[in-house]
Formats: C-alpha cells, sequence, structure tokens
C-alpha cells in the first residue's frame, strides 16, 4: 500500500510540475501531525488518511498503475 502510494506522489509530480512542492509540504505536515495526535495524544477516531484530495488520489493512481504493470 505505502509503495503504491509514494509511486502515486511520484506521478502527481509528474502532472503538477513546481506546483507539487505545495502539495509535498502539506503532505509531510499532515503526516507529521496525524502521527502527534496518535502517539502522543492518544487519538483514534482521526478521518481516514486518503480522505484528503491529495493523498487519495495518490493512493488511486499507484494502486491504478500496479494492476495494469502486473503480469
Amino acid at each position: 500500500h505505502t509503495l503504491d502510494h509514494e509511486f502515486g506522489h511520484a506521478i502527481q509530480n509528474c502532472f503538477f510540475g513546481p506546483f507539487m512542492i505545495i502539495i509535498t509540504i502539506w503532505s509531510a505536515i499532515r503526516y507529521w501531525y496525524r502521527e502527534f495526535l496518535i502517539k502522543v495524544k492518544k487519538k483514534t477516531d482521526l478521518p481516514d488518511y486518503d480522505s484528503i484530495w491529495f493523498e487519495g488520489q495518490a493512493t488511486k493512481i499507484g494502486e491504478y498503475y500496479r494492476k495494469e504493470c502486473d503480469v
């Protein structure tokens, strides 16, 4: 799952070009904030990781290309 997701971010980079830096920054901030909430604040009721558009899109793209390339 993680490999598919990160590959999806690589494809997003091809599409969004220099604007991908904004998505990358927000993705990293969101990831570490969620880690903080889970590990320090002991939150368990967070929305799905892919609920924000750029994360969900990365997962969908990565899964699509994995399925297309499976032989």
